[in-house]
């Protein structure tokens, strides 16, 4: 199968406009673009993980960028709510109710799927350090030798709710087996527009 070949224009254009459409904050308020652009294009897909479901407009959301921008993909969104869920099964897109925040949930839904291997995970989920680790430490090894594990929505620093730089620099940086980046996408801004990408060594 021939790896994504997609101009970064026509990626940055497909994001925007499918993204933008549903009322998504990923390119708007974030710019989340900046980081995609640099883990994703030229990336051959076959398998896109995304969790949290955004609310669908118009058959607009990110698991339909997802879909178009990889258009041979299977593509799995995760979500407690199970509306969101049923709004967006069908088709390559394999929705599931799943907790991030539960152990068993995440195996659950593992077992479910009959997933081996994943090459794109997403977590947009509840933006809160614990369950976010927990959702890593369990797909994880489950992402491809050349996968990218994505995170957003983490702030400069701490409070009681969101993840922050600090958190996950001091988590990762206790692994031998892994590389990351953290990308701030709006560089100035004390906002949660900061995204780390991680892969196996």
């Amino acid at each position: 199968m021939k790896a994504n070949i997609m101009s970064i224009q026509s990626f940055e254009n497909i994001l925007m406009e499918r993204l933008n459409a549903a009322g998504s904050d990923k390119i708007s308020d974030h710019q989340y673009q900046l980081a995609y652009k640099k883990f994703l294009v030229g990336k051959n897909v076959k398998s896109f993980l995304e969790i949290g479901i955004a609310n669908q407009v118009d058959g607009h959301s990110s698991i339909t960028a997802w879909s178009e921008l990889f258009p041979t993909a299977t593509i799995y969104a995760l979500d407690n709510d199970q509306k969101k869920v049923t709004m967006v099964n069908g088709g390559r897109v394999k929705a599931y109710n799943v907790d991030q925040s539960s152990l068993d949930s995440l195996l659950n839904f593992l077992d479910d799927a009959d997933i081996k291997y994943i090459d794109v995970i997403l977590d947009d989920g509840s933006h809160k350090f614990s369950h976010a680790r927990t959702t890593f430490e369990v797909l994880f090894h489950h992402l491809s030798d050349d996968g990218i594990y994505m995170i957003e929505d983490i702030k400069k620093s701490s409070d009681t709710w969101q993840q922050s730089i600090r958190d996950w620099k001091n988590y990762l940086d206790a692994y031998d087996d892994l590389e990351y980046e953290i990308i701030d996408c709006r560089p100035g801004i004390d906002d949660d527009s900061i995204i780390v990408g991680i892969w196996k060594k």
